[in-house]
Formats: C-alpha cells, sequence, structure tokens
C-alpha cells in the first residue's frame, strides 16, 4: 500500500477543521433560534400588556356611558381638549367624574387610565372640525377618547387609544302618572 493509502485508513474521527466547522455552524444555529425565541417573547409579552390596555379601555368607556346616560350634566361643565384629563370613581355605588388619570398595578405593570372630552361641530349633518366654516357646535353629542399608557423599566411608554361618541338621550326610562 502507498503512504497515502496508509495514513488515511489509519486515521480515525473528524479533523480539527470539520469539528471546528460544525461548532461554528452550531452555533450560528443556536444563536438563530435563542434570537427567535427571544423575539417571540417580546411579542406576546407586548400583546398580553396591550389586552390588558384594551381591557381597561373598555371598562372605562362603559363607566363613561353609564355617566352620560343617567346624568348628562356632569359632561356639561368640564373643560374639553386632551389637556384635560378624567377618570371615574365609584362613592357607595354611585359613580362619578373627577380630574386625574386611575393608576392601577397588573402583573406587575403601571396602567394610568383615564379620558377626555371634545366638542362635535357639524356641518349638513357632518362632523367636521371646529374651524371649518360654517360649523355649529352640537349640544346632543361628545367626542370621548379613553387612553391607556403603560411602561417598563428601561422600555418606552406604550399607550393605547379608543374614540366614540356620547349622544344625549333622554335620562328617563319610565315615568308614570297618577
Amino acid at each position: 500500500m502507498t503512504f497515502a493509502h496508509n495514513f488515511f485508513k489509519e486515521r480515525s474521527g473528524q479533523s480539527l477543521i470539520e469539528v471546528l466547522v460544525g461548532l461554528a455552524i452550531g452555533g450560528v444555529l443556536i444563536g438563530a433560534s435563542t434570537f427567535a425565541l427571544l423575539a417571540t417573547l417580546r411579542t406576546t409579552s407586548h400583546v398580553q400588556n396591550a389586552t390588558t390596555g384594551q381591557e381597561l379601555n373598555t371598562a372605562l368607556m362603559n363607566e363613561v356611558r353609564g355617566i352620560a346616560g343617567a346624568r348628562w350634566e356632569e359632561f356639561e361643565g368640564l373643560p374639553r381638549g386632551a389637556a384635560y384629563h378624567y377618570m371615574v370613581t365609584s362613592t357607595a355605588g354611585v359613580l362619578s367624574l373627577i380630574a386625574g388619570d386611575r393608576a392601577e398595578m397588573r402583573d406587575g405593570i403601571l396602567y394610568h387610565s383615564g379620558f377626555f372630552l371634545n366638542n362635535v361641530y357639524r356641518v349638513q349633518g357632518n362632523i367636521v372640525a371646529s374651524t371649518t366654516p360654517g360649523a355649529t357646535l352640537d349640544r346632543a353629542l361628545q367626542e370621548v377618547t379613553v387612553i391607556t399608557v403603560w411602561s417598563k423599566p428601561g422600555v418606552a411608554s406604550t399607550s393605547l387609544t379608543n374614540t366614540d361618541y356620547l349622544v344625549r338621550a333622554q335620562n328617563e326610562v319610565f315615568r308614570q302618572n297618577d
């Protein structure tokens, strides 16, 4: 046999270069899968926080609708615009409006929820900006924007807003005359 044939026949296992290439490929695969796993966990956490924010927005909007249906006059004297935040409180089972945002801790995250009001203006039945020529104030309609803001340490704050319109309706459900 020739020297080359004997040399390769007596060798067993992997050469150092083959081991290094295998380790490099394995390292790349492990790094890529770790990155994908972290991205998935981050997305899941964001979705959970957004779901909680939406639950808080929905609950607050329902409370605001309840007050509007029972006591529309509570909204009439309040300043309008995003600079004026309000929250709903409950005293002896009666909901009322006060200035500020409500803070609530859920799953280690602090959420701040509040709402603000805007007047609604119309031209020929269509909702328009207050600066639109010929716009008139619709006193039976209010734009309500509910906002929830949350943040984690070291991460920029995130917010979620929902806007709806409240219509002034007859407050008396039943009236009986004897």
